[in-house]
């Protein structure tokens, strides 16, 4: 029995509502999965909806003020930051990163290299298949700083993850020792691939590296800047690195991929990008300032984040797709037609999506504390909204 949490909101009916049942209730009987809050979002109102369990057999079911992990979906508050002091004019987007943080720290900057075959001795018994090269740098290259908008459009050259940690991903929590010294260590020793600014490769990394500049640069902890500067101007009291001691809402228990639970996330430094906490009500808040349907004095920076910026080109699945500052602006599957603009997250027992069509001014979150993917239902998700806003504009031409 699917559960309506608000009332006095119309707008999702019929065969919208009953799509949205199937997928919903096909997620749930899966047996590694436990609860999902769906939320809807439009200028009529936010309606949410809430499948499953928050145990299995426990028959109690999340809602739309369950507070979930949401993984990724935290760069784009980060990058939301990022847009937020831009329009202060207390920095620039062009700004470099080496700016933002100690001098002792060297960001990365990527090197020309030129290689050359040394002319082997007339004695030499080597194969006649093998060369060897001399390598230099090349004198006539001038290295591109990284700028604050390659680290938010993941341009920067960055991996996703620092390789040490990135061995041990499947552990639980292998990122919780990963400290701000730990980052400025890798920074050291990392050596870039290829030039900022080219080539879109999402990087957590990336964006903690955002995230972690700021807080030094402005002499505050991430999250009081954060707040301070967005969850506050938005009202948004339930998004957080660590649950305040006076928050009685309940923070859900999350599930690994067979449906056991897990000890709750820690990022360490990577918390910029990973470790926010936050539940339905605060995401479709989030979302309706992106969308323009609710008035307030950061607006606009935060609604720029999903302007397109770099076009996504090197895979198949991202064919016409955009980033924007933390988002990723791509065709829906199934309409081409239309935009979507979205982040997905998850984290070792929780998933999380949002998204949204600007053109159509509807939104749409999704949360679960299992850690199976929900891209698939959110497009589809999407896809069924853009649908039935299409036809009841056609509908309204003709009357």
């Amino acid at each position: 029995m699917v559960m309506l949490l608000m009332n006095q909101v119309t707008y999702c009916q019929g065969n919208l509502k009953e799509s949205i049942d199937r997928l919903a209730n096909q997620y749930v009987s899966e047996k590694s999965n436990r609860a999902l809050v769906i939320g809807l979002i439009n200028k009529e109102g936010d309606v949410f909806y809430s499948y499953g369990e928050t145990e299995k057999g426990n028959g109690i079911k999340a809602d739309q003020a369950s507070l979930f992990e949401i993984g990724e979906v935290s760069s784009v508050f980060t990058t939301s930051l990022l847009s937020v002091l831009a329009s202060e004019n207390s920095l620039d987007l062009n700004d470099p990163v080496q700016n933002f943080f100690p001098g002792n720290v060297n960001i990365p900057v990527y090197t020309e290299i030129i290689c050359e075959p040394i002319e082997k001795p007339h004695y030499s018994t080597e194969s006649p298949n093998h060369t060897a090269y001399y390598c230099f740098v090349d004198p006539s290259y001038h290295p591109k700083q990284m700028l604050l908008c390659d680290l938010g459009t993941n341009t920067s050259g960055l991996p996703p993850y620092p390789s040490k940690v990135d061995s041990r991903q499947k552990e639980v929590n292998a990122y919780s020792n990963f400290s701000l010294s730990a980052l400025y260590e890798f920074l050291n020793k990392y050596q870039t691939s290829y030039p900022t600014g080219l080539h879109y490769d999402f990087s957590p990394l990336g964006i903690a590296m955002l995230g972690n500049g700021l807080a030094w640069k402005y002499n505050k902890e991430y999250e009081k800047l954060l707040r301070e500067k967005l969850l506050d101007p938005l009202q948004m009291q339930n998004t957080f690195l660590d649950k305040p001691a006076n928050n009685s809402t309940t923070f859900l228990q999350g599930h690994d991929k067979k449906g056991n639970k897990v000890v709750a996330g820690a990022f360490g430094s990577l918390s910029p990008a990973l470790g926010l906490h936050s539940n339905a009500i605060d995401l479709a808040a989030f979302l309706r300032v992106n969308l323009n349907l609710t008035k307030s004095s950061i607006q606009l920076p935060v609604a720029n984040t999903g302007n397109p910026r770099v076009a996504i080109t090197d895979t198949k699945k991202s064919h016409g797709s955009y980033a924007g500052l933390g988002w990723t602006i791509s065709p829906i599957p199934g309409n081409a037609t239309v935009r979507m603009t979205w982040q997905q997250g998850k984290t070792y027992g929780f998933s999380a999506y949002v998204g949204f069509i600007g053109e159509q001014q509807q939104g749409l979150v999704i949360l679960s504390n299992s850690v199976s993917d929900l891209d698939k239902i959110g497009q589809e998700i999407l896809l069924l909204m853009s649908v039935q806003k299409t036809n009841a504009s056609q509908q309204t031409i003709k009357h």
